[in-house]
């Protein structure tokens, strides 16, 4: 380890208020990644122009809330969106499932 890198590593250690801003900084960073993930998803991504709930476009929650919490209805809850929105709606950011013919 070099000279500078002891010393920066002896005030990180030393000094509480840089420890905090370590951590916000790095809060900040994820955020802001989540939020620019987040645009991305709803209105930049290949499946944006698809119709559907904005939380299944954006993360797998809707996904997750359905299959595990409400004990596998998921694919009930497509053909309910199905219904609702049309043949073409987005069930998930990663895919768009389209209604059996």
């Amino acid at each position: 380890i070099s000279y500078g890198s002891a010393v920066i590593m002896e005030s990180l250690i030393r000094d509480p208020l840089c420890w905090q801003s370590l951590t916000l900084g790095c809060l900040c960073i994820f955020l802001g990644y989540i939020v620019a993930l987040g645009v991305n998803r709803l209105y930049l991504g290949p499946l944006a122009k698809f119709p559907g709930r904005k939380l299944a476009a954006a993360t797998h929650w809707f996904e997750f809330y359905y299959d595990l919490i409400k004990g596998g209805r998921f694919q009930s809850k497509i053909a309910q969106m199905h219904e609702e929105y049309g043949k073409d709606c987005s069930a998930s950011w990663s895919r768009r499932p389209t209604y059996p013919p």
